[in-house]
């Protein structure tokens, strides 16, 4: 749900899950409900995919049109 929220803010429609090695975090942030790490050198981060982000809206029209 966080990073729903952080997307629309953003005003972006997905995020992007990637994949590191442990000695390859700078840090690991676990706050306010969210589990960030930093890996300071893109190349050490494996992408994995890309999740599509629903917002509120998206899925009020959704259900508008099945009804």
């Amino acid at each position: 749900m966080k990073a729903a929220e952080f997307a629309a803010r953003r005003g972006v429609d997905q995020v992007k899950e990637y994949r590191a090695a442990k000695v390859d975090a700078l840090c690991l942030f676990l706050r306010r409900g969210e589990f960030e790490v930093l890996v300071l050198d893109r190349a050490k981060a494996e992408f994995v995919r890309a999740v599509t982000v629903k917002t509120r809206r998206d899925l009020l029209e959704a259900e508008s049109v099945v009804m």
